[in-house]
């Protein structure tokens, strides 16, 4: 059996590149000793193998090579590994390492470790005093983890980094499997780790999960990512780290899920699929760069930035996808498609006609005109921000994940002759602003609503067709003076008027007139809501008030976009 270890330890020297890493990559901020010392070997049935692989580390000095053969698996042992050596596996579908759902399987205390051929698996369990658990514990830097079958572990498939641990850095997961852990790959206050050329899947909660500051300059590249039950990749307050290359995909939230003070991350190359959530969500943080990914088919918005501010936004091509934003400071959009057409986004800019695009988004703009496009199969269609005097003319918008037009803080907007159909929210949503005029646009088929006014005044409203808009063909929310005329609202479950006004009685009713209420009124059209009373006791009551407002002269016949 020793010469068969000895052969084992000349075959593995000449193989050795295919080992570190097998792909031939080039291994980064990694630094090996040049020899590998002698080697020891486990298992097997001649004398003078280790029964054990602890016993053998307790034996070995740094630089040496410890081969464990499969045919005495599994090894139900928690292995601590306090010396610079390379542990090797003999297949690592057949060598397994067993916690028994207790500690790490495989804990690392010592740099300049290699670890390869394994399965490791039930380490830990879930709650305390298990809480770290993993199948490979990292408390060291320039170790290389490569080609293992890393499964089933209570809490952790990699752990990188501790809360007692001083920082950790520069290690290498590569080329493993790791899959049906609570955490695929968990990192912690460590910095400049490189993750590559893994099967991340199946995990209880997140694929990647990386917290604390510094959890910074850490590489995630062309993983395969997907069906994980939380976010693909989610990153607390940690920055500069780069993801690039990976399949993110079919996981139950989002693709990808920064937050909080996580500033100047880059997500590159990616393709972002079939998530749940959003493909990528950014929450807060700045100077993120988003560039040349494939997002698409997401359940929610392809890319959402929420308060996140100086982030570029660069050659991206969104599928049946597209962009949300609601903090616009100092970001940088240009040349990303929409299902082959444009994505434009306009800031700060003025006297332009928008044509043949997939998404518009303008902010802080006057006398923008956006007509004639055909919008489909996207999250937002169109969406305005804190301009004025610009004007929305016949436009095809349909098959929208949220809303076809959002208009928030504008005034002075014109929306005329557009058919908007099939969204999953609604057709048309307002919030604040005043005096915009929406004339002989056909609002049919949206699944939550037709038209949401949301404390917005003094609109017009005219000649337009609402059908078959989910619960509701207009919801009014504390919007007041608005003049509604000459409307066709058919097949609608009803009308709501929702006010709220603190500390007064006082009530300015919307004007309705000669409306189509979807079949013949003899008599005034009766339109009930609600209005809430502010009582400030203790600490307040807000008490809900029926209130009616009338259609004194409704229509007998469908007006069909005929009102003046």
């Amino acid at each position: 059996m020793k010469r068969k270890c000895l052969v084992v330890g000349i075959i593995l020297l000449f193989i050795g590149t295919a080992i570190i890493p097998s792909s031939g990559q080039k291994i980064e901020n990694l630094s090996f000793p040049a020899s590998r010392g002698h080697w020891l070997c486990v298992g097997g049935s001649g004398p003078g193998n280790y029964t054990s692989i602890a016993s053998a580390i307790r034996d070995a000095s740094d630089g040496d090579t410890i081969f464990v053969f499969h045919d005495s698996s599994p090894y139900y042992e928690h292995v601590t590994i306090d010396k610079k050596i390379s542990l090797i596996g003999e297949n690592k579908k057949t060598t397994v390492i067993d916690g028994q759902y207790s500690d790490d399987v495989v804990h690392i205390s010592s740099d300049h470790v290699i670890l390869s051929g394994f399965t490791l698996t039930r380490g830990g369990k879930l709650g305390f005093p298990n809480y770290d658990d993993a199948g490979v514990d990292i408390e060291s830097n320039y170790n290389n983890i490569t080609d293992n079958l890393i499964q089933s572990n209570g809490w952790f498939g990699v752990l990188i980094g501790s809360y007692n641990a001083p920082l950790t850095a520069h290690n290498q997961i590569s080329h493993n499997v790791i899959i049906n852990n609570s955490y695929g790959v968990y990192m912690m206050w460590s910095i400049g780790n490189v993750v590559r050329n893994n099967t991340v899947c199946d995990n209880r909660r997140e694929g990647f999960y990386l917290s604390g500051s510094p959890c910074s300059s850490n590489k995630i590249i062309d993983n395969n990512i997907s069906f994980n039950r939380f976010n693909g990749v989610r990153i607390e307050d940690g920055s500069s780290n780069i993801i690039e290359g990976n399949i993110i995909s079919s996981n139950n939230e989002s693709g990808i899920d920064i937050a909080w003070d996580s500033n100047s991350n880059k997500i590159i190359n990616n393709h972002i699929e079939k998530n749940l959530w959003d493909g990528i969500y950014l929450f807060n943080g700045q100077h993120g760069v988003v560039t040349g990914n494939t997002i698409g088919g997401n359940q929610l918005e392809g890319l959402k930035l929420d308060g996140a501010v100086y982030t570029s936004i660069i050659n991206n091509s969104f599928i049946s996808d597209g962009l949300f934003l609601n903090s616009y400071q100092g970001n940088s959009i240009s040349g990303n498609t929409v299902n082959g057409k444009p994505l434009l986004y306009l800031n700060k800019q003025q006297d332009q006609v928008i044509e043949n695009a997939g998404q518009v988004i303008v902010v802080e703009c006057n006398s923008i005109t956006i007509k004639n496009c055909n919008i489909s199969y996207t999250d937002w269609g169109i969406l305005l921000s804190s301009s004025n005097d610009c004007s929305i003319l016949n436009n095809h918008i349909y098959n929208i994940t949220e809303n076809a037009v959002c208009i928030f803080n504008s005034t002075i907007i014109n929306i005329q002759d557009n058919n908007i159909s099939q969204t999953g929210a609604g057709g048309i949503f307002v919030q604040g602003g005043s005096s915009n005029t929406f004339i002989n646009n056909s609002i049919v088929n949206n699944i939550a609503y037709g038209m949401d006014f949301d404390s917005s005044s003094h609109n017009v409203l005219r000649g337009n067709v609402f059908s078959n808009d989910g619960d509701y063909g207009i919801w009014l929310a504390g919007a007041y003076d608005n003049s509604i005329r000459f409307n066709d609202f058919l097949n609608n479950t009803h009308v709501i008027i929702e006010s709220a006004y603190l500390n007064g009685m006082g009530f300015n009713a919307n004007h309705w007139f000669h409306n189509y209420w979807g079949r013949p009124h003899v008599l005034p059209k009766a339109i009930l809501g609600i209005r809430y009373f502010y009582i400030n006791i203790f600490y307040g009551i807000l008490i809900p008030i029926p209130i009616v407002n009338f259609d004194f002269f409704p229509a007998q016949t469908p007006n069909h976009k005929i009102g003046t």
